[in-house]
């Protein structure tokens, strides 16, 4: 008795919505072919759930960069897909020579104040924090 084997052209190829089922061994003839498949259906059906998980992140929207809003200390980051590259900036627009001491750089911005105005004296951090959501 001669075994007919599987070919590629038995199966179709779409997509599942769900997770696929394994195939079962209808007789002895085709055993090792079922094996075969339900070797690579395990490799598969991982795949398959890992996409299946994290579909609203593969296919979430592609965002730009962007800037916060002036002054604004925690900026909240829209849900979204960021291709590499992308930046939030955070903007203040306080931030300008004329109100930081004479001498003093602050993210760039060297400080032309004199003495007489209103100095801010508490220290100043260069921190800058972001939440994701």
């Amino acid at each position: 008795m001669t075994a007919s084997h599987l070919t590629e052209d038995d199966y179709t190829k779409t997509f599942p919505t769900a997770l696929d089922q394994f195939p079962t061994v209808e007789d002895m003839a085709h055993y090792i072919d079922a094996w075969e498949l339900n070797s690579l259906f395990s490799s598969i059906k991982t795949t398959q759930q890992y996409l299946l998980d994290h579909k609203a992140a593969i296919e979430a929207t592609v965002k730009d960069s962007f800037s916060g809003a002036a002054g604004v200390k925690a900026i909240v980051i829209p849900a979204g897909r960021y291709p590499a590259g992308r930046t939030c900036t955070a903007v203040d627009t306080d931030l300008i020579a004329a109100n930081i001491k004479s001498g003093t750089t602050i993210f760039g911005v060297l400080g032309t104040l004199s003495a007489g105005g209103n100095l801010i004296t508490e220290s100043i951090s260069s921190e800058v924090s972001h939440a994701i959501t």
